[in-house]
């Protein structure tokens, strides 16, 4: 067969196989099976410093769609009315000997989830908040769906505050449950990748003023037995696998700025709305990060004091803290050395780098979009730091070119500390390409790239914006030695491509005329 002319790339609107249905807490809503109010405080408990678990959900989260191995990380983190006075440690615990005690209490009958749906607690559910600080660290909790056999089950979930703190909580109680519901795939005639099928990231970035980032999650990749027939054989459709086909989503939602003397992280108009449209994408195994940019007042990441970048970093932190998974620094839009800033220098953006490593920990990914100078500065070591040892992946925004810092050819520098298998070097935002030329094409990436040890990363610079039906875009599985194709989804079926493109930019619902994805 041959491969370059017979692939064919399709797009899919996915359908839900696993729902979570949960109750948020604290700042995300108090939307929790119900528990007791409690009364009102005495003086006495006046005097206590009051606190709450809070999640990275909100309201519009009560359905939370898993599917295969595919699960989310739920983002926890405890926050305090007054600052503590030392450092105070508090643990959160899954109980799940508490089901029978609530259904006893509600008449209810709830199953107990199976200890194989609960993957684990990173740090053993232990949180820090820091002397003088009012918020903890944040800890993960991961389920695995697989595990989960009930319609209906419920997670207890227990917070244990040491005495001395002086914290209470402030609900009567410091159990807190929420209910799970299972739901069966909607699509049997697909089988979900393993995870070694799929041996490449897809990064996407979003313009989340005009396009609701959740459109990430209408796209999945089939990956089918190219040896056993190619796309337009649907009879054998029973062989193929599907995975979700995004792996990190980037959205435009906040930049760096000043105003009265003060280095601002500064939230886009609708910056709510974005989050609240990212968070579904956890559900899908898809990463949500921002990217940060600046905003042309002559500050950027290149030239900031050292007491610029602490005041930015604890901003950047309580922006991580809520519903995100992590950053991607774009330095863009600064204008070095005007309105009386400074020049971009050496060091300022490595130890920027390494403070925002140091505050967000390491379950929060940091990324880096290499746009040139001066982000070239990053290629040597400065202030005895080498970035790249304090980053997850860094990526060209060269548009469909392909990119090797490591070449002495190269236009970009390798970044100090940097491993090649962290570096994406092919950017595009064109969806149509030459198969015998088009430096695009799989063939090409993994000869010029991948064979030489650089990441598996592909870069979508802006989606969901094309001129006409995906026929032929570069996501398939060549550089996994297979072929694949991308098809729209709806109750199980397969259909032809129907993208339903507007001309300004923004989508349709696929499942009718509703403007579901426009802001």
């Amino acid at each position: 067969m041959d491969m370059k002319r017979n692939i064919n790339f399709k797009n899919v609107l996915c359908m839900a196989a696993i729902t979570l249905v949960t109750g948020m807490l604290g700042g995300c809503e108090d939307n929790s099976i119900a528990t007791p109010v409690g009364k009102l405080p005495n003086e006495t408990a006046l005097d206590n410093n009051f606190g709450m678990l809070k999640c990275d959900m909100t309201t519009s989260d009560l359905e939370i769609t898993m599917t295969n191995t595919k699960t989310p990380d739920f983002a926890f983190f405890y926050q305090t009315v007054k600052p503590v006075a030392q450092d105070t440690r508090i643990t959160m615990k899954i109980d799940l000997d508490l089901v029978d005690k609530y259904n006893e209490e509600h008449g209810t009958e709830y199953r107990k989830m199976s200890t194989i749906s609960i993957e684990g607690i990173s740090n053993d559910g232990a949180m820090t908040i820091k002397a003088g600080d009012t918020m903890s660290d944040t800890i993960m909790v991961r389920l695995n769906p697989l595990g989960t056999l009930h319609d209906y089950s419920l997670l207890p979930i227990t917070v244990e505050l040491p005495e001395e703190s002086g914290i209470r909580p402030s609900r009567d109680s410091n159990e807190i449950y929420y209910k799970i519901y299972y739901k069966r795939s909607t699509y049997p005639w697909l089988s979900p990748m393993k995870a070694d099928m799929k041996k490449y990231k897809m990064v996407g970035f979003i313009d989340g003023e005009k396009v609701n980032a959740s459109i990430a999650k209408e796209f999945i990749m089939v990956l089918y037995d190219n040896e056993t027939f190619g796309p337009g054989h649907y009879e054998l459709w029973e062989t193929s696998w599907y995975a979700y086909l995004y792996d990190i989503i980037n959205v435009n939602a906040a930049t760096l700025g000043y105003a009265n003397g003060k280095v601002t992280l500064n939230q886009s108009a609708n910056f709510k709305k974005q989050l609240s449209n990212m968070s579904s994408l956890s559900s899908y195994g898809i990463k949500r990060c921002v990217t940060l940019k600046a905003e042309g007042t002559g500050l950027g990441f290149c030239n900031l004091t050292d007491e610029q970048i602490t005041a930015f970093v604890a901003e950047v932190k309580k922006l991580a803290n809520y519903r995100v998974d992590g950053i991607n620094l774009m330095d863009e839009g600064a204008e070095y050395g005007i309105n009386g800033h400074p020049a971009a220098n050496a060091t300022s953006y490595p130890k920027l780098i390494k403070a925002l490593r140091e505050s967000l920990g390491k379950t929060k990914l940091i990324t880096v979009t290499i746009t040139g100078d001066p982000a070239g500065s990053l290629a040597s070591e400065a202030a005895g730091i080498r970035a790249g040892e304090y980053i997850d992946y860094a990526w060209t925004w060269v548009n469909t070119k392909i990119m090797n810092p490591w070449e002495d050819s190269s236009i970009e520098k390798p970044i100090a500390g940097l491993d090649k298998s962290q570096y994406g070097g092919f950017s595009t935002d064109e969806y149509t390409f030459d198969y015998e030329n088009d430096e695009s094409y799989p063939e090409t990436l993994r000869e010029k790239l991948y064979d030489k040890g650089l990441g598996k990363l592909y870069i979508m610079r802006n989606i969901p914006f094309w001129s006409d039906a995906l026929e032929a875009t570069p996501y398939h599985a060549n550089i996994n030695a297979g072929a694949a194709a991308f098809y729209r989804v709806e109750g199980g079926h397969k259909y032809e491509p129907d993208i339903n493109y507007l001309h300004n930019g923004k989508y349709k619902d696929m499942k009718g005329d509703k403007n579901y994805y426009e802001m």
